[in-house]
């Protein structure tokens, strides 16, 4: 069978003066377009509050999972505790992160994703042998999420 993608992820950072929600992966680009209609009809329906308790509950689970995972070697450990120490001095706590997590709401998250979106800036950036206008074109498609009239 014919994938959409050879792989698709998105991912946040937080740091002490920005923040970012990220998205990338590998696709071809005969196929880029339906990709990138299932990336815009998914953000939309996160920023219209279309998201489900169940939906909220299955990313937790996954943070949960991802927390764990992330601290299987020393180097791991190590930029969980320096990520934020030599910043500002803070030792994060490992084992509240649990808890955290659990913790969000749909509402929280809802609120943090309208925020990302509200601030418009964002950036595709592509790598292909195709033509600029095929990049701009899916480039319009995520505009439409920042859009007004989208």
């Amino acid at each position: 069978k014919k994938g959409l993608a050879y792989s698709v992820f998105s991912d946040t950072s937080v740091g002490f003066h920005d923040s970012s929600w990220d998205f990338g992966g590998q696709v071809n680009l005969d196929t880029s377009a339906g990709l990138f209609d299932i990336i815009v009809r998914e953000l939309k329906a996160v920023v219209s509050g279309k998201v489900t308790e169940e939906e909220l509950d299955a990313a937790k689970s996954y943070a949960l999972g991802r927390h764990q995972m992330g601290a299987q070697t020393v180097s791991q450990i190590s930029g969980f505790y320096t990520s934020r120490y030599f910043g500002d001095g803070v030792v994060k706590d490992y084992d509240k992160v649990p808890d955290a997590i659990r913790r969000i709401t749909r509402d929280r998250m809802l609120a943090t994703a309208r925020e990302f979106i509200a601030h418009n800036t964002w950036a595709l950036a592509g790598v292909s042998s195709g033509e600029k206008n095929e990049i701009v074109a899916l480039n319009d498609k995520l505009e439409s999420i920042f859009s007004h009239e989208g």
